[in-house]
């Protein structure tokens, strides 16, 4: 258990002094959504995500802000901002032939903040609906569930992408009751060795035990990496 706080510690420090990316190692995002053609709703799951209709044709809609958008720090929130941008959606518009991925449909912008646009999941994350629906949630449907989220995992590494953040919180239930995986914030391509993996250590019951030890060997590469990330798909199934 002390082990788990040390490591859970560490994360809150390494996670402040965490440093910019080097934006010339992003590639330019696409062009930016006209938020103003989206109507706001009054359903707002969080204080960052809210509902929108898009005044052409009534499609619902996604809009999760990002989360240094509206900071008042100025040019270098602005940056931030920016690169964190670009870094989400060069993964996520490599992903959009799986229906067990959240469809991407762009970024927005709308009075000076910028907002990730996706498909709207009625039902919320996995963890609301089973706190909601749970009476209702047959060994069938928990199958199920299971196996759209390793369809899903197996989708992204199928494109050389780790998720990193596998958990019930980041799993979203649509309005057919199918999961998809969504939250690509702390995502990276086996190619990117920008990021350190060990950022990861916010939600430790998620985490593979392997991930929980202190590792001072500087010379796992990718490869290693890699066939320590299959225990994130059994871990949500167990749970």
């Amino acid at each position: 258990m002390d082990l788990v706080v040390e490591r859970n510690k560490e994360f809150q420090n390494q996670n402040k002094q965490r440093k910019l990316l080097d934006s010339s190692e992003v590639e330019e995002s696409e062009p930016l959504l006209d938020g103003t053609q989206y109507r706001k709703t009054n359903v707002y799951p969080s204080k960052r995500i809210g509902k929108r209709t898009s005044l052409d044709n009534c499609d619902e809609f996604c809009f999760k802000e990002f989360s240094n958008s509206s900071s008042p720090s100025g040019k270098f929130s602005n940056e931030q901002t920016q690169i964190e941008i670009r870094r989400q959606v060069n993964i996520l518009k490599e992903l959009k032939n799986s229906d067990h991925i959240i469809r991407f449909y762009g970024v927005a912008k709308e009075d000076k903040k910028y907002y990730l646009v996706t498909e709207w999941m009625e039902y919320g994350n996995l963890h609301e609906y089973y706190t909601n629906y749970r009476d209702s949630i047959n060994l069938e449907i928990k199958i199920k569930f299971a196996l759209d989220i390793c369809r899903g995992v197996a989708y992204l590494h199928g494109c050389k992408i780790l998720h990193h953040d596998i958990q019930s919180a980041n799993i979203l239930v649509n309005e057919l009751r199918k999961v998809k995986i969504a939250n690509f914030g702390l995502s990276k391509k086996f190619s990117d060795i920008t990021r350190n993996i060990t950022h990861n250590l916010e939600n430790i019951r998620y985490m593979a035990p392997e991930k929980l030890l202190l590792d001072n060997n500087e010379n796992n590469n990718n490869d290693n990496k890699k066939k320590k990330v299959p225990y994130d798909p059994k871990c949500e199934i167990y749970r």
